[in-house]
């Protein structure tokens, strides 16, 4: 770990072995060419990244969790005008290549955190002895895994200019309710188009100064936390946890800090910035 990234976390390029073998099986699984933060942090824990991957792993191969994670990222306000018009993206050198590329990287983190506020805070059920009933789920329709396009390569926050380190924070702070030391990786890596992020900073700092990013974040969890608590099928019966009690408290602690303060607002952020783009990415792509 940089002592600019100021969470514990296994970079892809390093994970070896077991880890290495989870990441190619989170990637697949999640349709995504990345790994997500939090799940590099649980591999820094031992034991953890197994346990918990496993024990949520039917919930992720199940339409419960698809259409309950779609369902969530359409209710998400959007407190700004968009799209924004095209000779913007023109004027900051921002062609339809790039803007292709970048709504293709909101849409992998999208998808990835809706599913993941979800499926954690399940995870965090199960961690405290709770059992999924796997009856009451319907797995999805198998389809023949397609390999996943490597994405732009993420940036460490000491590979980045002084002013886009500062914006990244600054973006960084967009929605909070709470401080942590992790920072959005979502934000590293679309600093390989510093003028998107100057635009997402110009287009949403009235509704961060407003209140209403941190108030669409706050809506956004509340509403994951009913359906982990009024539709996730899970029983009465107690399951053991085979983690011993520092590696446990460990993760249910990561896992907290993720979802309460991370994981919702970034996927309230992504649908805000993805907004921006709107459709007319796709069709010049089209074309």
């Amino acid at each position: 770990m940089n002592a600019t990234d100021l969470i514990d976390a296994v970079p892809e390029r390093d994970a070896t072995g077991e880890t290495a073998a989870l990441f190619a099986e989170l990637r697949a699984t999640l349709k995504v060419p990345f790994v997500n933060l939090i799940w590099r942090h649980l591999a820094t824990i031992p034991d953890a990244l197994p346990f918990i991957w496993q024990s949520v792993k039917p919930l992720y191969l199940s339409t419960n969790l698809s259409v309950a994670a779609d369902e969530l990222r359409a209710g998400i306000a959007v407190p700004c005008d968009v799209p924004l018009p095209e000779y913007v993206f023109d004027a900051a050198r921002l062609d339809v290549k790039a803007r292709r590329a970048i709504a293709t990287l909101l849409d992998e983190y999208n998808r990835a955190n809706a599913l993941n506020l979800l499926g954690l805070l399940a995870a965090r059920r199960l961690l405290n002895g709770d059992t999924l009933d796997l009856s009451a789920l319907t797995p999805e329709a198998a389809t023949a895994r397609r390999a996943v396009q490597q994405t732009v390569p993420l940036p460490a926050m000491h590979e980045l200019s002084p002013a886009l380190q500062t914006l990244v924070r600054e973006l960084d702070r967009f929605g909070r309710v709470d401080g942590s030391d992790a920072v959005g990786s979502l934000y590293r890596h679309l600093c390989h188009w510093p003028g998107f992020m100057a635009l997402v900073y110009a287009s949403l700092r009235d509704a961060q100064h407003a209140g209403r990013l941190r108030a669409e974040h706050e809506r956004t969890l509340a509403r994951a936390h009913a359906w982990v608590g009024e539709a996730l099928p899970l029983t009465r019966a107690r399951q053991s946890v085979p983690l011993d009690t520092g590696s446990k408290d460990q993760a249910i602690a990561g896992l907290t800090i993720f979802t309460e303060l991370m994981i919702a607002r970034m996927t309230v952020m992504g649908t805000q910035m993805r907004a921006l783009i709107g459709a007319d990415a796709e069709q010049h792509s089209s074309l």
